[in-house]
Parts: structure tokens; C-alpha cells; sequence
């Protein structure tokens, strides 16, 4: 009698046991299955390998001025992709696009990266240009992340379709807003490019109020989402205009051009992908035009970056058909 009691007992513990395992390998099949996790490892996983990557050759000494970040560069930017196109997964029956968004947001994190926080050759910074950017383009950038970021996290209307926009977007952004106010903290500031950064915002603003989309059915978060993608249009406009004052700065001063050109390329394909579902139902003021315009601004600003890239340094351009045809 007590011997089989005992058996009932280890049964039920056993099976209990039993469950609770399934129940956490479910969890974690579920987990790790999810689309944004695993763009957000492969991302980690690319970062490490490229960092690994230029520390060793920096210790070998293949690092020079000449060549600075130009492998490192490439590597990610080919490594990126080919971890985009391994994670992506169809979505609602059919191919979906959104992962070209968040695709767009972790090469807009490298390309700050190399801007903000790639240390230079010994000696750039005296013998060069003492900053990188100018604090009007990390200041109207800083702007776009932090509104785009809540807008993205209050409401869903401009947020990928797929699982990347459940944390993925939303991280690799906040990433690269951080970044921008380090690289403007170890700046010093003037008074003057204060003055630009707040005729930038404004001129985005009066764009926004005018020329806004619909997505989210709340006007006055359609019209902050729309002021984040003039502003950052301006902020490349004053970063071509940085370009053209100051000296030629190395590949360090070009390299982050590649990588803003393919998130320009990236966000480009999303909105065409996603015109038809753009149009506003009842537009009011320049609304109809949104979608047109929406994509229009992601093409300047691709060629306003592709011209940074010419002043800065022109082997970018040379770089480009190369990582291209690898990409494809």
C-alpha cells in the first residue's frame, strides 16, 4: 500500500516535472523563433565579428589612414544583409517588406558608429578637422530618433508589419540616438549651429503641418511622424554643407556614408512597397501627396549622402558597385 502511494507520488511529480520542461521549451522555441530576436542576434553577431575583425588588423598594423574602416565597412554591410535575407520570414500569406525598415535602422546604428565613436588615426584630430559632424545634423538627428521612437511605441501605424517592430526597430534606433549625443558630448557647440538646428526644426514643422500621412489616425502623431523625416533630410543638408567647408578628413570622414546610403536605400523600397497603403481616405491640405512625398525625401537624401560622400572622400563612390553586387 505505502509502496504504491509512493509510485502515485513520483508519477505525478514526473509528469509535473514533464510539463513544466515542455512548457519552458515551448517558450523558448517560441522565443528564439520570433523574427525581431533573431535579427537582433544576428545583428549582435555582426557587430562583434566586424569589431574583431578591424582589432586585429589595427594590432597587425593593416589599419593605415588610407584604408581605415574600408574592409570593416564592407564586412558589415555585407554580413548585415546576408543575415536580413537568412532571418526574414513571409508575412500574411506573401513576401512582406517591413524588415527593410528595421534593415534600414541597423545600418543607420553602424553608420553612426563609424561617425560618432571610431577612433582615428594618431594625430587626425590635430592635424585635421577637430569634429566630425556638426552639432545642427546630431541635434536634428537626436530629434527625429526620439519622436520617431515614440511614436513607434505609443502607436503601431509606421511600424513594420513583421516581428521586428516589436522591440527590434525600436532598440536599434534608441542605439543610434545614443550614440549621436555622445559624439555631440565630446564636441564643443555653437551658438551659431544652435540657431541652424532650430531653423531646421522649424522648417520641418511648418513641412509636417501641411504635408502629413494618415497612418495613425491621430493628426498630431502623423504630423511629429512626418516632421522626423524632414528633419532628417535638413540634417543631411547641413552635413553636405559641413562637408564642403571643411578639409578632406581620411576614409574615417567617408566611411559612414555607405551605410547611410543604404538606409536611405532600405526606408526608399519600404514606402514604395507600402504606397498604396499610404493614401489618406480623407486628405486634407498637401495629404494626398504624403506617400509621394514620403518616398521623394528618402531619395534626396540618399543623393545628398551619396554628395557628402564625393567631398568627404572619393573612393566611397569607388566602394559602392563593389558592395552592391556582393549585396545582391
Amino acid at each position: 500500500m505505502e509502496h504504491s502511494l509512493l509510485f502515485q507520488v513520483l508519477s505525478q511529480s514526473s509528469e509535473s516535472d514533464l510539463l513544466i520542461v515542455m512548457s519552458l521549451y515551448e517558450s523558448m522555441v517560441a522565443f528564439f523563433g520570433n523574427e525581431g530576436v533573431q535579427l537582433g542576434i544576428a545583428v549582435t553577431g555582426v557587430f562583434g565579428i566586424t569589431v574583431g575583425y578591424e582589432v586585429v588588423r589595427s594590432k597587425r598594423g593593416l589599419s593605415g589612414r588610407r584604408n581605415q574602416y574600408t574592409s570593416a565597412a564592407t564586412m558589415f554591410i555585407f554580413l548585415f544583409l546576408l543575415a536580413v535575407g537568412w532571418v526574414h520570414q513571409p508575412f500574411g500569406g506573401k513576401d512582406e517588406p517591413s524588415i527593410a525598415l528595421t534593415a534600414g535602422a541597423g545600418m543607420q546604428l553602424f553608420a553612426f558608429i563609424l561617425l560618432f565613436l571610431a577612433p582615428r588615426e594618431d594625430g587626425a584630430d590635430q592635424r585635421k578637422e577637430p569634429r566630425r559632424a556638426p552639432a545642427d545634423f546630431g541635434f536634428l538627428m537626436i530629434y527625429a530618433l526620439v519622436a520617431r521612437l515614440w511614436c513607434t511605441m505609443k502607436y503601431d501605424g509606421y511600424l513594420p508589419s513583421d516581428e521586428t517592430g516589436d522591440g527590434c526597430i525600436q532598440t536599434l534606433e534608441a542605439l543610434a540616438m545614443q550614440v549621436a549625443v555622445v559624439g555631440l558630448a565630446r564636441q564643443a557647440i555653437g551658438f551659431e549651429e544652435c540657431k541652424r538646428f532650430l531653423g531646421g526644426l522649424a522648417v520641418a514643422w511648418v513641412c509636417a503641418l501641411v504635408c502629413y500621412g494618415s497612418l495613425d489616425w491621430r493628426p498630431h502623431v502623423d504630423r511629429l511622424y512626418a516632421s522626423t523625416q524632414y528633419s532628417e533630410l535638413i540634417a543631411w543638408l547641413f552635413m553636405l554643407d559641413f562637408a564642403r567647408k571643411a578639409t578632406k578628413n581620411g576614409t574615417v570622414g567617408g566611411m559612414y556614408v555607405l551605410p547611410s546610403f543604404l538606409n536611405a536605400c532600405c526606408r526608399a523600397f519600404f514606402w514604395v512597397c507600402a504606397y498604396s497603403e499610404m493614401i489618406p481616405k480623407t486628405p486634407i491640405r498637401l495629404m494626398a501627396w504624403f506617400p509621394a512625398m514620403i518616398v521623394a525625401v528618402q531619395v534626396l537624401m540618399a543623393g545628398v549622402i551619396l554628395s557628402t560622400g564625393v567631398l568627404k572622400d572619393r573612393r566611397v563612390l569607388n566602394l559602392l558597385p563593389s558592395i552592391i553586387s556582393d549585396a545582391v
